[in-house]
């Protein structure tokens, strides 16, 4: 009798042991990931990291501009005080730090670098009108590179219209971009652009060129009229504004911003400012738990 409970013991303990092992077997299974669930894990984290570094570019752009200036866009894109502006990216680096504690988003480190950033001019102006351009007006000259932006908020046609109406932005070689209505019909040309659009209906809209890539779009929608290539754009070294005002009666209502990489300020416009930094250059540290990214960024330079 002893020994057969004996067995019965024997039995059950080996039966136990055996469900033991096969859910230790089981646990295991879950808690080890596969290889593809690792590289996947990995890629979530590349692809999180570089969500995280276009983040980042935006809110350094919003803090490098320039408070004091605005133009057509608002706050001017130039950096205008490297004290404040460092002290600003450090406020900015405590704030994602502390969010980062609370969700786990990664930690950074930035620092402007102001060795590598670039100095030039820009010139800009909320509201210029055809009364106040008639003949040629220089914006910025000496340039290594030009960034243009014009909103054209008006364009004032007498009735009946005159032909060959013709404004222009010029900036060589040998090239302008030309605002030309001979009704009915209205176009702009040059910089790569052969764009129909109607000055008075399509209004208010914005055409901006950086790195020779131009566009023409509603300032309001956003909606694509027209765009370009301009091969040439780089031997751009200087913008003016042409004869804004090329008949009675005829007006544009504008405004721009441009800026002259390594450039120079004309004297024929008072709102320009000279020798500020116009591409500020940030070095950036990111990591989370599973991956590092060191990155360069170079602001407003359209790449």
């Amino acid at each position: 009798m002893v020994s057969s409970q004996r067995a019965q013991l024997v039995l059950v303990g080996a039966v136990v042991v055996a469900v033991a092992v096969l859910g230790a077997v089981a646990l295991l299974n879950t808690i080890h990931s596969s290889p593809e669930a690792s590289a996947q894990t990995d890629t979530q984290s590349v692809a999180d990291a570089e969500n995280a570094l276009t983040e980042i570019e935006n809110d350094l752009g919003k803090l490098a501009a320039n408070r004091t200036f605005t133009g057509p866009r608002g706050p001017l894109r130039f950096v205008g005080n490297d004290t404040e502006l460092q002290d600003r990216v450090e406020a900015y680096e405590q704030q994602y730090l502390n969010l980062s504690t609370a969700d786990g988003a990664g930690l950074i480190n930035v620092k402007y670098d102001d060795g590598a950033s670039t100095d030039g001019a820009i010139g800009y102006n909320e509201s210029v009108t055809g009364d106040d351009i008639t003949g040629n007006t220089g914006i910025v000259e000496d340039t290594e590179e030009v960034r243009f932006y014009l909103e054209i908020e008006g364009f004032e046609t007498p009735d009946p219209s005159p032909e060959n109406i013709a404004t222009a932005v010029s900036g060589g070689p040998n090239d302008e971009l030309q605002f030309t209505e001979d009704p009915p019909d209205s176009e702009i040309t040059g910089w790569g652009f052969d764009c129909d659009i109607d000055f008075e209906d399509d209004v208010p809209f914005e055409i901006e060129i950086i790195g020779g890539d131009g566009e023409i779009r509603s300032s309001e929608t956003g909606e694509l009229y027209c765009n370009s290539t301009f091969s040439d754009w780089d031997d751009v070294e200087a913008i003016d504004l042409f004869n804004f005002n090329p008949s009675p009666n005829h007006d544009i209502d504008a405004s721009y911003e441009v800026v002259g990489v390594e450039g120079e300020c004309s004297d024929d416009i008072d709102q320009c400012l000279d020798n500020v930094v116009v591409s500020p250059v940030f070095d950036i540290t990111f990591q989370n738990p599973n991956v590092a990214v060191d990155s360069k960024i170079t602001l407003w330079d359209g790449s």
